[in-house]
């Protein structure tokens, strides 16, 4: 199940996801501009510290945010939060 994980985004989490995207670099040495990851992880606490997750999916600038799809959320708010999206990838 989708759920909103952004409240778990810690500068610590920022930290270790921007590590990750630094390293990355492709054939004509650009990096990670714009992108969703999709994480999976047991312990929350961790997470927001930067540990115990795995990356188990990347998604380029065609994906939305599957924090959209939390059943708790209303559609209004899945709706910003895509048109949110696509303003900062324009």
């Amino acid at each position: 199940m989708f759920t909103d994980g952004m409240p778990k985004i810690t500068p610590a989490m920022a930290a270790k996801i921007d590590e990750i995207c630094r390293a990355f670099r492709g054939e004509n040495g650009a990096g990670i501009d714009f992108g969703r990851f999709d994480l999976r992880y047991n312990d929350a606490a961790a997470i927001t510290r930067g540990e115990g997750f795995a990356i188990i999916e990347f998604n380029g600038t065609s994906s939305e945010s599957t924090s959209m799809y939390d059943p708790t959320k209303r559609t209004d708010w899945a709706y910003a939060l895509l048109f949110r999206h696509w303003k900062r990838l324009f």
